[in-house]
């Protein structure tokens, strides 16, 4: 009789234990699927700021860019006016400035205002946490 009555025993220790780490396993389960939910959270609210600060920046330098064409546009239609009467042309070769000197600066400041704005954007994109 003490031999079925240590086999009863050892089953319900078995038993015991077998329930506790199941529990610990199951416990550990909703810790990770609760970790997966703020996690997935705290990714959409990252991806949505920067989207915004992406959106912003992209407005912000097409502004830039319409004012710096139009600027650029301004002083192109200046340099085409007829030179006044009685006043001699531009001295020529070195001094003289190239056909495209003009288009070329509006190329070099729309090229500046895009780094600029590039510059821009990688910063406030690294700073999002």
């Amino acid at each position: 009789m003490p031999l079925v009555n240590y086999l009863i025993a050892a089953l319900l220790v078995t038993n015991l234990v077998t329930g506790v780490l199941w529990r610990f396993a199951a416990h550990e389960v909703d810790k990770l699927e609760l970790m997966a939910e703020v996690s997935a959270a705290e990714n959409a609210r990252v991806v949505k700021e920067q989207e915004q600060i992406t959106e912003d920046v992209r407005n912000g330098w097409k502004a830039a860019l319409d004012v710096t064409r139009a600027d650029w546009s301004r002083r192109l239609r200046n340099a085409n006016v007829q030179p006044m009467p009685g006043i001699s042309g531009p001295a020529g070769g070195v001094d003289g400035l190239p056909a495209d000197a003009l288009a070329l600066g509006s190329q070099c400041a729309e090229t500046t205002l895009m780094l600029r704005d590039l510059q821009t954007w990688a910063k406030r994109q690294g700073k999002v946490q």
